[in-house]
């Protein structure tokens, strides 16, 4: 985090294996300790399926803005940042 703050970043992006742990917990980690979180769905992944969309579903509504990476990749293209929940339609 420290780092992070030292380097003047405002936004992450998460992406990693079991979903419904290590990912969720580093997203909500992240969104309580300020961060504009963004999770790239085709870019995690849980053994069950299922795990995975729950996780998803969970960040969405709590903590993260859930896109295919082939979005946050275009929007990254245009802009040096992404917004931050509930800034997307302004984006």
């Amino acid at each position: 985090h420290d780092t992070l703050q030292d380097l003047g970043v405002s936004t992450v992006v998460v992406t990693g294996l079991q979903t419904h742990v290590c990912v969720q917990t580093t997203a909500a980690d992240a969104f309580f300790r300020g961060y504009k979180v963004w999770v790239p769905e085709d870019c995690v992944f849980s053994p069950k399926p299922e795990d995975t969309k729950r996780a998803l579903d969970w960040m969405a509504g709590y903590c993260a803005t859930i896109a295919p990476s082939s979005e946050i990749l275009a929007r990254l293209s245009t802009s040096d940042d992404l917004p931050g929940r509930g800034e997307e339609a302004a984006a």
